[in-house]
């Protein structure tokens, strides 16, 4: 609106009026980027994986788009298409001497499943030492953890550090979990690497 009474009438007062308007705008402008920046700097937390910010952090610098949703209503297609999945694959589609040969069979089938259940499989096993030295035979450093310490190290660290190494390893896996410090980098560090 402004620009146009510039336009129309171009006197002090109109140009005084258009610069008002106009660092407005830059001011709302700027404000609209902070509350977005912030927003999408609040979407990560501790559980976020470093895969996903890393694409974030390229979508957001330009360097890849987003890709757009394969479809309209994802969500809604899903579960249609696994309604249609469930019943398409369900029991009840096969013939009747089949689900009747199924039902006179499913004891066994139990009974089959229970007993592999108690035997051991090689991924419930610990893992062993000549496991831990063939890893390492093909590791190299890349960023280390928070505590700094890089894979040569580890690498060099003897018979007592792969024991207490292969003790950790064998804690986690038992509990399923990482420690959070395994989960952290020094950026700076893996910087120096690759330079």
């Amino acid at each position: 609106m402004h620009r146009k009474l510039y336009k129309k009438r171009p006197n002090p007062n109109n140009l005084r009026l258009l610069q008002e308007e106009v660092a407005r705008a830059r001011q709302v402008s700027m404000r609209a980027k902070e509350d977005k920046w912030l927003e999408w700097c609040a979407t990560f937390s501790q559980h976020t994986s470093l895969g996903q910010m890393w694409r974030s952090v390229r979508t957001a610098s330009g360097a890849a788009s987003p890709r757009p949703a394969a479809h309209p209503h994802p969500q809604q297609e899903a579960e249609r298409l696994a309604t249609i999945f469930t019943s398409r694959g369900s029991s009840n589609q096969l013939p009747l001497h089949t689900r009747l040969a199924q039902q006179q069979l499913r004891p066994h089938c139990d009974e089959a499943i229970r007993e592999a259940m108690e035997v051991a499989d090689m991924t419930d096993r610990p893992f062993s030492l000549q496991e831990l030295q063939q890893a390492k035979r093909r590791g190299r450093d890349t960023a280390t953890c928070a505590d700094g310490v890089p894979y040569s190290m580890l690498a060099l660290a003897g018979p007592a550090g792969d024991t207490a190494l292969l003790a950790m390893l064998n804690a986690s896996w038992t509990a399923g979990r990482l420690p959070p410090a395994w989960k952290e980098t020094d950026l700076q560090t893996e910087r120096a690497h690759q330079a």
